[in-house]
């Protein structure tokens, strides 16, 4: 489509038969695709768009409908990525149950109710879903052998489903609630056959290790049917489960977009290459003497100095000082780049607070005096990033809040606040897996970049009296 439309705006005086040619041929392979399978016909509509506004009315009205077909595709995309995470979870877990004395797991036809051992051991497999970060439903299976109070042995088991209410942090606390049944199987001569409807609430924690991979340990209330009466009685459990997510933290694209081949392209033909810059004349020179930049008075890159440092990336222009220094007298901690300041210590904060640790003050009185002798840096936007525990929408509000942190501490040195922004990324943008501590911990940055120069000040060293 960008091929269409810059061989429209370059090249207007295209041979109307080569054109047309080139066009048809387009065109051609465009009804092709619809013809062949009816899924195709989508993405061959939206080229068979740009090829008919081409034949219709030239290649400006190509190049329009390009924009519009680009257009849908970028519209279809963004409504994909609108939607919320989904998230699959499957864990298993082990525990103790813990039931009551008075408990209906018997059938009152063939056997007689017998107490069962205070506890007993638990084992199941967990299905999850989360639709939403802070709500889903769960799915569980468990077996649970038990003693009577005779010595036979018994198998207890349940299958229930709930509703899980969750705080999405790095420590989730959640509540869950929901309905099943629980059975025995035993000999008859122990308690036979049988099975009840059981309500159950719980209320726990899960622990995040990584993106992946979560802890959980909760308690359980079972309310069941009590032998020999119209009323209830409760069991207990405490169960210690591990989880293994699935999914993504958004839906994938729309098929159109991924799987839409590119179009063969209508023209190929490239843009002039651009001019030369002019040398000035020999009256224009304000240096004569020393060489300088084609692209200007024809004088060497500033340096008030003269310490073969150019102002543009020097620290200290007022002060002469050594190269490996960034042109100051002394060491610094900042490096002025053409796109960013990089500062060789990063800036540190308080565990999961924006507030600035001691050891990088520093630092960034280092950046604010570059900043008050640079003031050509028009604008500079403090980005903030952190690694991957904890929620994203958490971890989005905590790097804005620790990019403020340093922008006030900045303002507060000398700098104009009207020359800083303040964003935050989140976990958004790592730059090293967030697998081990080393990884988490350069995510964990906040960056520097100059998104606004004046041009520097003209050097006046060559000129001559």
């Amino acid at each position: 489509m960008a091929i269409a439309t810059r061989a429209a705006v370059t090249s207007p005086a295209i041979a109307g038969s080569e054109a047309a040619d080139r066009v048809g041929s387009g065109c051609a392979r465009a009804r092709r695709w619809g013809s062949v399978a009816p899924g195709r016909a989508a993405r061959a509509a939206l080229v068979l768009t740009g090829c008919a506004a081409w034949c219709a009315g030239g290649g400006t009205a190509a190049a329009q409908a390009t924009d519009a077909t680009a257009d849908v595709a970028r519209s279809g995309s963004s409504a994909g990525r609108a939607g919320g995470p989904v998230r699959l979870e499957l864990g298993g877990f082990v525990g103790a149950f813990l039931p009551d004395q008075a408990h209906e797991f018997y059938d009152p036809r063939v056997a007689m109710q017998q107490p069962l051992q205070s506890a007993g051991p638990e084992i199941g497999l967990r299905l999850g879903l989360f639709p939403i970060r802070f709500a889903g439903v769960e799915a569980e299976l468990d077996l649970m052998p038990q003693q009577t109070s005779s010595g036979g042995r018994v198998l207890l088991y349940g299958a229930r489903a709930h509703l899980v209410l969750e705080l999405p942090t790095r420590v989730t606390p959640f509540v869950l609630g929901g309905f099943g049944t629980m059975g025995v199987r035993s000999q008859d001569d122990e308690l036979a056959t049988d099975r009840d409807a059981v309500g159950h609430l719980g209320l726990g924690l899960k622990v995040r290790v990584d993106s992946r991979l979560s802890l959980r340990l909760e308690g359980r209330l079972l309310r069941a049917p009590r032998a020999g009466t119209d009323g209830g009685t409760n069991h207990h459990a405490v169960l210690l489960g591990v989880a293994l997510a699935f999914g993504s933290r958004g839906p994938a694209r729309p098929a159109l977009v991924r799987a839409r081949p590119r179009p063969a392209p209508i023209a190929r033909i490239a843009a002039p290459p651009p001019a030369p810059a002019p040398v000035p004349a020999p009256e224009e020179h304000r240096c004569p003497v020393e060489a300088g930049v084609a692209a200007g008075p024809g004088c060497p890159d500033p340096d008030r100095d003269r310490d073969g440092v150019a102002d543009a990336i020097d620290v200290c222009p007022d002060r002469a000082g050594s190269p490996a220094d960034q042109g100051c007298p002394d060491p610094q901690q900042v490096v002025l780049t053409a796109s960013r300041i990089e500062v060789r210590e990063p800036i540190g904060f308080t565990t999961n607070r924006a507030i600035l640790r001691p050891r990088s003050l520093p630092v960034l009185d280092d950046v604010a005096a570059l900043l008050r002798v640079h003031p050509e840096l028009a604008r500079i936007r403090i980005t903030g990033h952190t690694d991957d525990r904890g929620g994203a929408d958490h971890n989005q509000m905590l790097s804005r809040q620790r990019a403020e942190a340093v922008r006030q501490y900045l303002i507060a040195r000398g700098v104009a606040g009207e020359r800083l922004d303040a964003v935050g990324h989140g976990e958004s943008r790592p730059i090293a897996p967030n697998r081990r501590a080393a990884g988490r911990a350069l995510n964990r940055r906040v960056d520097l970049e100059i998104v606004g120069a004046a041009p520097a000040p003209a050097s006046s060293a060559g000129k001559t009296p």
